[in-house]
C-alpha cells in the first residue's frame, strides 16, 4: 500500500528530490519523466537525459504552445520566472500577472478570458479542462507537444533563455508583515529608483529593473515568514539582488521590532 508519510522524497516534487526519477528516465530511454505531488495537482518534468526542471520551464513550453494554438492571454503568478513571459511574448501572446495560488490564477483567467495559467511550483491550469492543477493532464499535454513538435524535451528547453532565480525566507511575525512590506518596499525603491522600470503590487511588491531583472518582496500567507525572490539572466547579478532584498526586509523588521 502507498505510504502517506512519503518516506522516499516527501510529498512535494522538487528538482533536488527527483534525481532518482531522472536516472530511471535516462536508463529506460524514456521521452520524459513526471514527478507529481501527493494530491496530483503539481507536476515537474525531467527530459530524456534525466535533467529535472522547475515548473517555469515546462510552463513556458505549455504557454508557447497555447499561444501557437490561438490562445492570446496567459496568466502567470507574480513569483514565476520571466522565462514564461519571454515565451509568451515571443509568440505574440499577452502576459497577465496574478496573485499566487490556483484560486487566484483561476479568478484572473476567468476575468481576462485566458486559456492557460501557471504557478512556478508545477501547477498548470487550462480553461478547456478544470480551473485547477492537474498533473495527469499536464503529462498528457506535454506528450502531445513532443509528438506534434517532433522535438525532445531538452530541445524545447534549450530554445528558452537562461534565467537564474534565488529565494530566501526570513522569519517574520504575522502582526508585522503588512508594515514590513510597506517599509521594506520603500527602502528598496529608494535604493534602486534610477533603475526601476515597473512596480507590480498585486501580491507583495515586485520591482522590475531596466535589465529585466526583478526583486519580489512577499509575505507568506501560510507561515510566519517573509519571502524574497530575485531573478536575472546573470548569476552574479541575481546574487546581488537577493542579498539586497534580504537586507531591506531584515532592516524593516529590525526597525519595526524596536
Amino acid at each position: 500500500y502507498p505510504d502517506p508519510l512519503f518516506p522516499g522524497r516527501g510529498p512535494f516534487p522538487r528538482t533536488d528530490n527527483l534525481q532518482e526519477l531522472g536516472e530511471i528516465t535516462r536508463t529506460w530511454e524514456a521521452d520524459i519523466g513526471i514527478g507529481v505531488d501527493g494530491d496530483g495537482d503539481r507536476a515537474l518534468f525531467c527530459d530524456e537525459r534525466g535533467t529535472v526542471y522547475w515548473g517555469d520551464v515546462s510552463g513556458a513550453i505549455f504557454a508557447a504552445y497555447a499561444v501557437k494554438r490561438g490562445i492570446r492571454n496567459i496568466v502567470v503568478t507574480i513569483n514565476t520566472s520571466h522565462i514564461v513571459s519571454y515565451a509568451v511574448r515571443k509568440m505574440g501572446g499577452n502576459v497577465i500577472f496574478s496573485r499566487v495560488g490556483p484560486p487566484a490564477i483561476a479568478e484572473t483567467m476567468k476575468k481576462h478570458n485566458a486559456g492557460f495559467g501557471i504557478e512556478e511550483s508545477g501547477k498548470y491550469l487550462w480553461a478547456d479542462a478544470i480551473y485547477y492543477g492537474d498533473a495527469a493532464l499536464a503529462g498528457l499535454r506535454m506528450l502531445e507537444i513532443l509528438d506534434i513538435s517532433g522535438k525532445t524535451f531538452s530541445q524545447l528547453a534549450s530554445e528558452l533563455p537562461k534565467y537564474y532565480m534565488e529565494k530566501v525566507a526570513i522569519k517574520c511575525g504575522d502582526e508585522l508583515k503588512k508594515k514590513v512590506l510597506e517599509t521594506s518596499s520603500e527602502i528598496l525603491k529608494n535604493k534602486m529608483k534610477e533603475d526601476i522600470t515597473d512596480i507590480i503590487t498585486i501580491d507583495g511588491v515586485k520591482v522590475i529593473l531596466s535589465d529585466d531583472s526583478w526583486i519580489l518582496l512577499r509575505p507568506s500567507g501560510t507561515e510566519p515568514v517573509f519571502r524574497v525572490f530575485a531573478e536575472s539572466n546573470d548569476k552574479k547579478r541575481v546574487h546581488e539582488l537577493i542579498k539586497l532584498g534580504e537586507e531591506v526586509v531584515k532592516k524593516a523588521i529590525s526597525m519595526l521590532s524596536n
